[in-house]
């Protein structure tokens, strides 16, 4: 699924841009393969010492928490909107209308 989703994205991303992922082993390689001249930096995740902190982490500040939050809340209130209109009895709306362009 990450090879496909890189394989498409590769010819929209400028040549010389800037990577910044969290510690996955696999991003390394995918940018590596796609993006040969960019450069990528890697920020090791960090866990919050008690839950609910968010990015008030132990170890100090997690530059990626603001994007990843916002893509969880993002996902989140995608599937409650699905779950709410499939509990009201009108299908779950069509995806294809406002994620691809």
């Amino acid at each position: 699924m990450r090879e496909a989703l890189f394989a498409e994205v590769q010819h929209r991303i400028h040549a010389e841009a800037c990577f910044s992922t969290d510690g996955h082993d696999q991003y390394t390689t995918l940018i590596k393969r796609h993006f040969p001249e960019t450069s990528h930096t890697v920020h090791p995740g960090k866990r919050g010492c008690v839950t609910g902190q968010g990015e008030l982490k132990k170890v100090g500040f997690d530059p990626l928490f603001s994007i990843n939050h916002s893509l969880a809340m993002l996902r989140a209130n995608i599937n409650r909107l699905v779950h709410h209109q499939e509990t009201r009895g009108s299908g779950a709306p069509s995806m294809d209308l406002c994620c691809h362009p």
